[in-house]
């Protein structure tokens, strides 16, 4: 009866722990709740925290994005404004360009157009000169031709009866006269031959002559051939200007060559002032001046006028002899000089005016050269070119240019505006009379006008 109740009360004991232990689990899972109750409470604030960090972040996202919509909207109008005014001005260069190239255009026809008119020009003035030349030259030669036919028809008709009567008479005086008589006679024959000799040599020098002659036209010929040539380079040389001008998009300056600046300074080194004219004055400056042909001083310049009835080269000379050591330059003004005529110094020789070196320029400033010019034999001329060249380098002007020329030992060396063109050597003048030229090589009136003309000697 004990060990049931004993047995009773532990299962009653077991129970009552049972019970406990489901107590106390059911407290601690209390517990474990009000834990879990606290950590949700401590994530509910974190994810209003979170949320609310994501609000302000999509508030500042829509913000940044208004702020780039904006200047996106601004760039855009800014380069849509930028771009008209390119466009603009694309338009307004594009404009003066075929303006640009209009006029261009017409320059490179009228540059053509006037090359071509020259050339015809220059041909006919060569061909005419080529068939005067070849004229006089067989002119020459049959009239020598013929006088030596005729010398010698009446040398041998005359030798021919002189030596028959010769003979008769050497015949009769040795029958009728002594010996010495007879050699006498003889003597007296071989006079008359050596007489008739000195004809016909006489007659062989006149040839010789006649011909020289007729190798001083050829030698023009040849001149003329080489003046023709470098016409032809000239006329090129302008073509070929003409067509580089067409293919230019805008002009561009033309870049001023050194020396071209202070037209008071020579542009080479120098030394004292030899001498000076204005063309003002009565007693020039201290120069002697005398013109030939159409010269004269007009408003207070020197003016050289050759018309087509004058003849073709005309020079005025100022008569003070200068050694070769000096740079001289002249002042002058083209406005009336066609395309066709020249001009330049001469350095004549002071023993002969009529020979001289020149140097100078075509008075459209494409030509220049050097030579030797001698009118001794007035008109049979006789001219060399030293040196013949297209004008480089020197930039266009619209009023008086300045002309340049050195004289130094055997050297001429020429200088337009400053800029030195080119030199030439000749050995026949140590001292010359500095002069000015002007020539036409067309049948056109031709004036140019000098003014300030200075010589200094060289260092």
């Amino acid at each position: 009866m004990n060990r049931g109740n004993d047995q009773g009360l532990l299962i009653v004991g077991l129970l009552v722990f049972l019970l406990i232990c489901a107590i106390i689990a059911v407290v601690l899972q209390g517990q474990q709740v009000a834990e879990t109750n606290t950590d949700l409470n401590d994530v509910q604030l974190i994810v209003t925290d979170l949320s609310e960090q994501v609000v302000v972040a999509v508030n500042a996202r829509t913000t940044a994005e208004a702020n780039v919509t904006q200047q996106r909207a601004t760039s855009a109008a800014e380069a849509t404004a930028q771009a008209e005014a390119f466009a603009l001005s694309q338009t307004e260069a594009a404009n003066q360009i075929a303006l640009q190239q209009t006029a261009l255009q017409a320059t490179v026809v009228d540059a053509i157009n006037l090359a071509a008119t020259r050339e015809a020009e220059a041909t006919a003035q060569v061909q005419a000169i080529q068939v005067e030349a070849t004229a006089q030259v067989q002119a020459l030669q049959a009239e020598a031709t013929a006088e030596i036919a005729a010398v010698q028809t009446a040398a041998a008709a005359t030798a021919e009866v002189q030596q028959t009567a010769a003979f008769a008479a050497g015949l009769e005086i040795a029958n009728a006269t002594s010996q010495p008589a007879f050699e006498a006679f003889s003597t007296q024959a071989a006079g008359t031959q050596i007489a008739q000799q000195n004809v016909v040599n006489t007659a062989q020098a006149e040839v010789a002559t006649r011909d020289q002659l007729a190798l001083t036209l050829q030698a023009q010929e040849a001149v003329v051939a080489t003046y023709n040539a470098i016409g032809q380079e000239v006329v090129g040389t302008r073509q070929a200007q003409a067509t580089a001008a067409a293919t230019v998009k805008a002009p561009t300056p033309t870049p001023v060559p050194e020396g071209d600046g202070d037209t008071s300074q020579p542009p080479i080194e120098v030394g004292d002032l030899l001498a000076e004219t204005d063309f003002a004055g009565p007693d020039r400056r201290g120069m002697s001046l005398e013109g030939l042909g159409r010269n004269d001083i007009i408003d207070e310049q020197w003016v050289i006028l050759v018309t087509e009835r004058d003849s073709r080269f005309d020079t005025a000379n100022f008569y003070e002899a200068f050694a070769n050591s000096l740079y001289a330059e002249v002042e002058v003004d083209l406005s009336e000089c066609p395309a066709d005529g020249f001009f330049g110094f001469t350095l004549a020789n002071p023993d002969n005016q009529a020979q001289l070196l020149f140097a100078g320029a075509a008075c459209d400033l494409n030509l220049w050269r050097i030579g030797w010019f001698d009118a001794t034999n007035y008109p049979l001329n006789e001219t060399e070119y030293f040196a013949i060249d297209v004008i480089r380098g020197v930039p266009p002007s619209d009023g008086p240019v300045r002309l340049g020329v050195r004289w130094e030992g055997e050297t001429v060396t020429l200088y337009l505006n400053g800029v030195e063109l080119g030199s030439a050597t000749d050995s026949r003048l140590s001292a010359a009379t500095l002069g000015l030229f002007v020539e036409s090589t067309a049948t056109v009136d031709v004036v140019v006008r000098f003014d300030n003309l200075r010589v200094w000697a060289l260092p």
